[in-house]
């Protein structure tokens, strides 16, 4: 069964600036509310498991729930980090919120473009910038990861600089696609390369855990169950113009 289609604006920003939700996977019919998932730190140990709800949010066996699947996959394993959406599966073997999430996007894709919704080169662009990051991620777990410049990377985007909002939207579908730059594309000069990676459990950003805990009351899930992103402001990499190197820093 194909995944049921969310909203026409709700369909348009999963590909163009937000991130998906475990809320998301829900409505397409991906996932449903008292569904089991699994997560196995070591081949061989059995599984930590945590329950679906029907607010979106990932309940431990202990009863703490957690509105990301990172911060819930760190609490079970009382780890530092763990890469959630790649860690949950809907079987110790079966596919993991990742590969849902991508199958989401991938139909959200299809639909906006068929349907017309957004303006053609608008329409266009987003296929286009998917079926790369969808390319990355392949090359990436292959061990063959994409390289570009900054400035090459951020005009996927239709961005010539890297401003707040250009960058949430560029995160948000980095997170959606389970990559990161290396370096990061906030903190270098637009004329460096990058490489797009997928994240090991220690390159991900350090879980406040209580941070994650799903509130007592929903009264804003729709708006707070995003995973944390970084904001980076101007450094000295990013500062530069185009092919002026560092050469020193004079101390205050």
């Amino acid at each position: 069964m194909p995944p049921k289609r969310p909203s026409r604006i709700r369909r348009e920003l999963l590909i163009n600036g937000r991130r998906v939700r475990i809320s998301d996977l829900i409505e397409a019919e991906l996932l449903q509310a008292g569904q089991k998932l699994y997560y196995t730190p070591r081949y061989g140990e059995p599984p930590y498991e945590s329950v679906v709800t029907d607010r979106g949010n990932l309940r431990l066996a202990d009863g703490r729930e957690f509105s990301t699947p990172s911060a819930a996959g760190a609490a079970a394993a009382n780890i530092r980090a763990v890469a959630g959406w790649s860690a949950w599966r809907v079987s110790p073997t079966g596919a993991s919120l990742h590969e849902l999430r991508q199958q989401l996007l991938k139909a959200v894709a299809e639909e906006v473009a068929s349907e017309h919704q957004a303006p053609p080169e608008e329409a266009e662009a987003a296929r286009r910038r998917f079926e790369y990051l969808e390319e990355a991620r392949a090359k990436a777990e292959a061990g063959k990861p994409q390289s570009l410049t900054v400035r090459e990377f951020i005009r996927l985007w239709g961005v010539e600089d890297r401003d707040r909002e250009a960058s949430a939207r560029i995160d948000a579908d980095l997170a959606n696609h389970g990559l990161v730059t290396v370096p990061d594309f906030r903190a270098v000069g637009l004329h460096l390369a990058l490489r797009l990676e997928t994240p090991s459990e220690s390159d991900e950003a350090p879980v406040n855990v209580a941070d994650h805990r799903a509130p007592e009351r929903d009264e804003s899930a729709d708006d707070t169950n995003d995973e944390d992103s970084t904001d980076i402001g101007l450094t000295l990499g990013n500062l530069l113009q185009d092919d002026s190197p560092l050469v020193s820093v004079s101390p205050s």
